[in-house]
Protein backbone atom coordinates (compact mmCIF):
# COMPACT_ATOMS: atom_id res chain seq x y z
CA UNK A 1 0.00 0.00 0.00
CA UNK A 2 2.72 2.59 1.04
CA UNK A 3 4.53 1.42 -1.96
CA UNK A 4 1.24 2.54 -4.30
CA UNK A 5 0.75 5.61 -2.40
CA UNK A 6 4.46 6.53 -2.90
CA UNK A 7 4.50 6.33 -6.28
CA UNK A 8 1.44 7.90 -7.01
CA UNK A 9 2.49 11.06 -4.67
CA UNK A 10 6.25 11.57 -5.77
CA UNK A 11 5.39 9.69 -9.33
CA UNK A 12 7.93 6.72 -9.28
CA UNK A 13 9.04 4.67 -6.19
CA UNK A 14 12.67 3.85 -7.27
CA UNK A 15 14.88 6.68 -9.19
CA UNK A 16 15.19 3.94 -12.23
CA UNK A 17 11.68 3.37 -12.57
CA UNK A 18 9.53 5.06 -15.51
CA UNK A 19 6.58 6.84 -14.29
CA UNK A 20 3.38 5.49 -14.99
CA UNK A 21 0.26 6.63 -16.07
CA UNK A 22 -1.92 8.58 -13.16
CA UNK A 23 -4.50 6.07 -14.46
CA UNK A 24 -2.18 3.24 -13.83
CA UNK A 25 -1.69 4.28 -10.60
CA UNK A 26 -4.84 4.71 -9.33
CA UNK A 27 -5.56 1.41 -10.67
CA UNK A 28 -2.64 0.31 -8.21
CA UNK A 29 -4.03 1.98 -5.30
CA UNK A 30 -7.64 0.50 -5.33
CA UNK A 31 -5.84 -3.14 -6.07
CA UNK A 32 -3.82 -2.07 -2.66
CA UNK A 33 -6.65 -0.98 -0.95
CA UNK A 34 -8.24 -4.17 -2.07
CA UNK A 35 -5.61 -6.15 -0.42
CA UNK A 36 -6.16 -4.78 2.95
CA UNK A 37 -9.82 -4.47 3.31
CA UNK A 38 -9.40 -8.37 2.47
CA UNK A 39 -6.61 -8.95 5.05
CA UNK A 40 -8.55 -6.84 7.83
CA UNK A 41 -11.96 -8.54 7.31
CA UNK A 42 -9.81 -12.52 7.33
CA UNK A 43 -8.48 -10.86 10.71
CA UNK A 44 -12.32 -9.69 11.54
CA UNK A 45 -13.59 -12.95 10.69
CA UNK A 46 -10.73 -14.91 12.48
CA UNK A 47 -11.58 -13.23 15.77
CA UNK A 48 -15.20 -13.19 15.64
CA UNK A 49 -16.16 -9.39 14.70
CA UNK A 50 -18.39 -8.60 11.57
CA UNK A 51 -17.94 -5.99 9.30
CA UNK A 52 -20.51 -3.95 10.94
CA UNK A 53 -19.18 -4.51 14.55
CA UNK A 54 -15.77 -2.76 12.15
CA UNK A 55 -17.60 -0.18 10.75
CA UNK A 56 -19.31 0.95 14.19
CA UNK A 57 -16.21 0.68 15.83
CA UNK A 58 -14.81 3.11 13.78
CA UNK A 59 -17.53 5.19 13.41
CA UNK A 60 -17.20 5.77 17.28
CA UNK A 61 -13.74 6.43 17.69
CA UNK A 62 -14.46 9.13 14.60
CA UNK A 63 -17.22 10.68 16.50
CA UNK A 64 -15.32 11.15 19.80
CA UNK A 65 -11.82 12.18 17.83
CA UNK A 66 -14.07 14.87 16.42
CA UNK A 67 -15.79 15.78 19.35
CA UNK A 68 -12.23 16.34 21.35
CA UNK A 69 -10.74 18.32 18.86
CA UNK A 70 -14.19 20.61 18.57
CA UNK A 71 -14.36 20.79 22.57
CA UNK A 72 -9.83 21.91 22.05
CA UNK A 73 -10.50 24.52 19.33
CA UNK A 74 -13.45 26.01 21.59
CA UNK A 75 -11.72 26.13 24.80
Amino acid sequence: MSQAVRAYEIGRDHPHEQPQSESDQQDHILEKLADVLDNVLILADKYGYSPDELIEASEGKRFVNVSAISFRRHH
